[in-house]
């Protein structure tokens, strides 16, 4: 996948995933690759789950070719780690640690 697929919105990298012009795992992979070359400089996510979020798009593929359909079905996302999020330890600054 070329790199000026990244200027996709959400809901056309859906459009992509949904039509099967790019699979959830490959948009997932290009995403974990951004990530990868960006975050050490930005610091933007604390926690990332690699072996969940593939897990993730796996399954996201077999409810495609099931026929399902939803507005964002199969594109990566982040979510504040100030949340709680099964399987992630959040940071102590986040005062969730009672929660887990």
């Amino acid at each position: 996948m070329p790199d000026p697929d990244f200027h996709w919105t959400a809901s056309s990298a859906a459009a992509a995933v949904s039509a099967a012009s790019v699979s959830a795992t490959e948009l997932l992979e290009r995403c974990l690759e951004r990530i990868d070359r960006f975050n050490p400089r930005l610091n933007v996510l604390v926690t990332v789950d690699v072996p969940a979020t593939r897990k993730a798009a796996l399954d996201v593929e077999g409810r495609l070719a099931a026929g399902e359909r939803l507005p964002l079905l199969g594109v990566p996302i982040s979510f504040k780690d100030s949340f709680a999020t099964r399987g992630c330890v959040p940071p102590p600054a986040t005062g969730r640690w009672s929660i887990m």
